[in-house]
């Protein structure tokens, strides 16, 4: 069962400025803080909201820390769960972590590492912010030890000029099979746009999973891995855009549970029924009932577009596609499209 984010209190927090990466090593082009940041009300209540809105169901994804994959990050969290010491080294080795997990096309953003308690469970949240370009925190000296200026990092959470780019959130839960409920959240997907998450961020850098029974993760992935299936594995232009269709209808309707095989009985032919649900299996898509959450690709059942390889696109409302658009084969091989209806407006695109 999820945690009552409302409950959140943050502890303790520490920032790291971390560069995109690079072929020089963390440990000289990181800059670390080496003690936590004094938490003002104010900081507390920035930072909170960041969480809480960044794990917001419209958006983020349930998790599982996974023990087969090489991120240090699940034994680092386990560890400090059931022995909260050495923060600030943990903190350092996140960062470092981080830095060598993602690609040179990440940006550089701030990494901060924040103990909490959640209706009293402990907490751990790792927050990426992306700053606008040339702008810098400000070191300062606390009790000897290296630390950034929290007034200026007010100032850049405040003046909307961080942004949150990705999230994990870590909460201890006796209930659940690896003894932690986490949820990540991805505001910035670059070259993965159908990802739910980048896979650095997910898989290598945090060593998690997403848990594929998830209703939203679920629905997204049997609408992607069903397009993939029509445009690479039918041929016949009008068994496609039948295909197409059916499983936007399939996704819009009232109903609150899907089943992929049901789906297939009722709209595939036999021919293609068991290589459909092969290729949702190899997605990590159930094949048997769950349940249906479109809350991630509503605008996308909306509407059905078909294109040809001359660049001409026809679209329609998934509702009114069939009686308003004919697809057929030509004899030569190529596809006719027919739209009817009547002329509104043309113009220049």
């Amino acid at each position: 069962m999820a945690p009552d984010l409302g409950r959140t209190k943050l502890r303790r927090v520490i920032i790291h400025d971390v560069p995109k990466h690079s072929s020089q090593p963390a440990a000289d082009v990181i800059r670390y803080s080496e003690t936590d940041s004094p938490l003002s009300d104010e900081l507390k209540l920035l930072l909170r909201t960041k969480i809480v809105e960044g794990c917001s169901p419209k958006g983020s994804y349930d998790v599982f820390l996974s023990t087969d994959l090489p991120s240090p990050v699940p034994a680092l969290i386990n560890s400090y769960m059931g022995d909260p010491g050495g923060f600030v080294e943990i903190s350092k080795r996140i960062a470092e972590h981080l830095y060598n997990s993602q690609p040179t096309v990440s940006p550089a953003g701030l990494v901060a590492v924040i103990d909490a308690m959640i209706g009293g469970l402990p907490s751990i949240a790792i927050l990426k912010l992306e700053r606008e370009e040339g702008i810098q925190l400000e070191e300062v000296e606390r009790n000897g030890l290296r630390s950034f200026s929290l007034e200026h990092l007010r100032n850049l959470i405040v003046t909307e000029k961080t942004k949150l780019q990705k999230l994990g959130l870590f909460v201890a839960d006796s209930d659940s099979p690896e003894g932690v409920w986490a949820r990540v959240c991805d505001r910035q997907r670059g070259f993965e746009p159908n990802t739910e998450v980048a896979e650095f961020f997910l898989s290598r850098f945090l060593g998690a999973k997403l848990v594929g029974g998830a209703p939203m993760v679920a629905t997204a992935r049997m609408l992607d891995a069903t397009e993939r299936f029509i445009n690479e594995h039918v041929p016949d232009p009008e068994t496609r855009s039948a295909y197409g269709l059916a499983i936007l209808v399939e996704l819009a309707n009232q109903s609150a549970v899907v089943s992929p095989r049901e789906f297939a009985d009722r709209n595939l032919m036999p021919q293609d029924r068991q290589a459909y649900l092969d290729a949702l299996e190899a997605a990590e898509v159930p094949t048997t009932l769950f349940d249906k959450d479109i809350s991630n690709v509503k605008n996308r059942i909306r509407r059905m577009y078909v294109v040809l390889d001359n660049d001409v696109m026809v679209s329609a409302p998934q509702e009114k596609f069939s009686d308003v658009v004919d697809v057929s084969r030509l004899e030569n091989g190529q596809t006719e499209v027919r739209a009817k209806g009547f002329l509104r407006k043309v113009g220049g695109a």
